[in-house]
């Protein structure tokens, strides 16, 4: 997939999912952060997750999407 492609395809997520103006702000935010998102999504997206937790979600998600 192509960076635009990618690119098309996140701002279709965005802009179905939280509304225009939701989504405008969201790229605001994203933008204005100074922070490594990897190093944001590994310290928080988890933050109150246990390892079991994790397990089972992320074997919930391997059944239901293509992992291609």
């Amino acid at each position: 997939m192509t960076d635009n492609e990618i690119w098309a395809k996140g701002l279709e997520c965005l802009f179905k999912n939280l509304g225009f103006i939701d989504a405008q702000k969201f790229i605001v935010m994203v933008n204005s952060r100074k922070t490594d998102y990897t190093e944001w999504r590994r310290e928080n997206l988890f933050e109150n997750m246990s390892e079991g937790e994790f397990l089972e979600n992320a074997m919930k998600y391997a059944k239901t999407h293509s992992l291609e």
